[in-house]
């Protein structure tokens, strides 16, 4: 009970964030060096947000918004040779230490998001939801490139968030020092994971804790909503993408899948 009392209460904030975080990007001097745009494979996070892009909750608005974006002074960018490690059965990939330290310092030049989210991340923070990467690229988009050409995007999004997100997230943790970066095909509630592995079959979810170690424990409703999501037409859509046999032999090429 205590559990949903306080995630109520993440979620009764996350409203504000709606008329708070709108008209806050601006448009930082240009800061990291970034790989070819020609790389075989390319994950872009761009300086603006989900709302300045007016990406939307439906998927083809949202692809529509990306692919028209500015990728002229992104925020990061990952080619292959800042993965350490691809886990295709998670679809994770773990970024190396010195990209996870870039990434750190360009998230150093992130402009406030509004009252509302910085609110709601200072809240999430106080009841050991998250980690500061994860806190700080919230409704970031994301963008994937296979030989210089658009493939889906995204945004990154926390597995508590309320947000009827309808095409790719990122989950982000950390682990050994280094980011990792989960993908899933939409936004499936207290999943860190996509809900369906490599072959199709659902997984086993596993338990979430806070900081402080208490299980957050979650409704039986909550994996069934998340076996609906997860096998919808949009989710097929975008599964195909993120598990693309081509992106695949792209890291098995470079010996980055394990």
């Amino acid at each position: 009970m205590k559990n949903f009392l306080l995630l109520g209460a993440v979620f009764l904030i996350a409203g504000a964030f709606l008329s708070g975080c709108q008209g806050q990007t601006k448009t930082p001097a240009k800061t990291e060096s970034k790989p070819d745009a020609k790389t075989d494979f390319r994950l872009v996070v761009l300086r603006e947000n989900w709302f300045s892009l007016k990406m939307g909750y439906d998927p083809d608005p949202a692809m529509a918004a990306l692919e028209k974006a500015d990728l002229s002074n992104p925020l990061f960018v990952a080619g292959l040779d800042d993965v350490e490690s691809g886990d295709w059965n998670r679809a994770t990939i773990t970024l190396t230490k010195p990209a996870t330290d870039r990434l750190v310092e360009a998230l150093k030049t992130v402009e406030s998001r509004g009252a509302g989210v910085e609110g709601l991340k200072k809240l999430q923070s106080q009841m050991g939801y998250g980690n500061p990467l994860e806190r700080i690229l919230y409704i970031h988009p994301f963008i994937v490139e296979t030989n210089g050409e658009f493939k889906y995007g995204g945004i990154f999004l926390d597995a508590v968030s309320q947000m009827a997100i309808n095409f790719p997230v990122i989950r982000v943790s950390v682990a050994d020092g280094k980011a990792v970066f989960a993908f899933l095909p939409v936004h499936c509630p207290f999943s860190e994971l996509d809900p369906l592995d490599e072959n199709g079959d659902f997984r086993r979810a596993p338990a979430m804790y806070n900081d402080n170690k208490t299980e957050l424990v979650k409704p039986k409703s909550f994996d069934e909503m998340n076996g609906n999501l997860a096998e919808s037409k949009t989710a097929v859509r975008f599964r195909a993408l993120i598990r693309d046999p081509q992106i695949k032999a792209l890291f098995e090429k470079a010996g980055k899948l394990r």
